[in-house]
């Protein structure tokens, strides 16, 4: 196919088969950079000298403005350090206080989840209970084999019946306590959400605009942020919780609490590692989807995928790894059921021997393991996800402890008697710490009068911004 581009920088179709040189509407030079190149006076010629020339003089000046501009805000920015967070200026610092954050996260969310404690009171309760029923299946099981031992009919049908309408009760009592438990984390959980995004978002507006330059900080990464990060809070604080409450409920606390954190540990080691990766393919995408146009136009597709492709490549490198050992962990988890009925078959048939343990303990045994087994298999499902929300609370909290350079909610400062609206600048420069060789005010003059109407458009004419005083 054939793709026109229309160019104000030649450098950008050096390579093109075919150029054409436009001159009052009419063509006056044609061919490739090389053949117009070696005309010697002509207008192509010229032009790809005067743009070299003045990319040097350009850079030149940028550099001297750099310096300038350095030395004057040496003590602003000095200022501004002792205010940033401890992400920005010391690393030490961040890797210090990291791990103290971290051991307190799931404490800094229940505080923020405080206004429901009663709601998560409730929930707790309705999780302890519903951990508690699950044996009296494994009895009633026992009663109910029981009940076939009897010789009359007649008997043996009021025990069974009996059993029956227990079980129905035991039902009905299970659906109150898991209607209460789900409602009361759901509520919570909604609760939580609502207010760690708007909070997210008000610490997003009180930050200066040199944060939102930096790539990690970008309008997709933002928007990934306040969408699934909050959403990862919520499963951790919402019903999962109550889920995790009934599993702590139903069997033993140190060994489900030891394989729980391990796993957590694993988990969230991996999403740090990955974390930067994914920030920098998500802040690609979505700059890719916003420049579409122009990708289009200059026909780098294959480009474009290629670098996502990489990005996405070094994700994967960096966790099959852990993923290797985590599969082989789930396989032996998810096949622990089987190892121990058969070690209980094993060891109940000694204990018969001894005539140590009756049918009907061996029974109740059975069951309660069966429910503890199928306990500890739902928690080892939900454990891949509470890893990626405590991950997703630790980016909240840094948000959250972060000091904007320039507070726009401080009251402090010189306050002025007689305002009149009447706003000058005067030989403003302006660079962003991330982009030092981009000078956007360069010995910026502007005087505004009051209730006058002004417009500032950037140098493409794709960035108008409008206000009135």
């Amino acid at each position: 196919r054939t793709t026109i581009v229309i160019a104000h920088r030649l450098t950008t179709i050096q390579n093109a088969h075919q150029i054409y040189v436009l001159d009052k509407g009419s063509i006056i030079e044609e061919g490739t950079h090389e053949t117009l190149m070696a005309k010697e006076g002509g207008k192509y010629q010229a032009m790809v000298k005067r743009q070299q020339i003045e990319g040097i003089y350009d850079d030149q000046d940028d550099m001297m403005s750099i310096q300038k501009a350095t030395e004057e805000d040496e003590k602003s920015i000095l200022e501004r350090s002792r205010l940033m967070s401890d992400g920005q200026i010391l690393d030490i610092n961040k890797q210090s206080s990291k791990s103290f954050r971290q051991r307190f996260v799931f404490l800094r969310l229940l505080s923020m989840n405080s206004p429901e404690w009663i709601t998560i009171l409730i929930g707790c309760i309705a999780c302890i209970l519903n951990g508690a029923a699950q044996p009296l299946f494994a009895f009633l099981l026992v009663h109910l084999v029981e009940a076939l031992q009897y010789c009359l009919a007649s008997e043996r049908r009021h025990h069974i019946l009996l059993t029956s309408f227990l079980f129905l009760l035991l039902g009905a009592l299970l659906f109150i306590l898991r209607f209460f438990q789900y409602t009361a984390f759901a509520i919570s959980g909604s609760k939580l959400t609502e207010r760690i995004r708007s909070k997210a978002f008000a610490c997003l507006l009180r930050q200066e605009v040199a944060y939102f330059d930096r790539p990690e900080n970008s309008s997709g990464a933002i928007c990934t942020r306040l969408s699934s990060d909050a959403s990862a809070v919520q499963e951790m604080t919402g019903t999962r919780l109550g889920v995790i409450c009934e599993v702590l409920a139903l069997s033993f606390f140190g060994i489900i609490f030891g394989f729980a954190y391990g796993e957590v540990c694993l988990r969230l080691w991996r999403n740090q590692q990955s974390d930067q990766i994914i920030t920098r393919a998500s802040a690609f995408a979505a700059e890719v989807l916003h420049n579409m146009r122009t990708i289009k136009q200059i026909s780098i597709e294959k480009e474009v995928l290629r670098q996502y492709s990489e990005l996405i490549h070094k994700l994967f490198i960096s966790s099959w790894k852990p993923l290797l050992l985590s599969s082989m962990a789930f396989s032996i988890f998810w096949t622990l059921d089987v190892y121990a009925l058969a070690f209980l078959y094993w060891r109940a048939l000694i204990l018969i021997e001894k005539n140590e343990l009756t049918s009907s303990h061996i029974i109740a045994v059975f069951a309660f393991a069966v429910f503890t087994i199928q306990a500890l298999k739902v928690l080892g499902m939900i454990s891949s996800r509470v890893a990626a929300s405590f991950s997703a609370a630790e980016a909240f909290f840094d948000l959250f402890d972060r000091k904007s350079a320039i507070d726009n909610t401080s009251t402090e400062g010189q306050e002025l008697v007689d305002f009149r609206g009447e706003i000058k600048f005067d030989q403003v420069k302006f660079i962003y710490p991330t982009r030092p060789t981009a000078i956007i005010l360069d010995k910026f003059q502007l005087n505004i009068n009051p209730s006058q109407h002004v417009a500032l458009v950037g140098m493409f004419q794709l960035d108008v911004y409008s206000f009135e005083y």
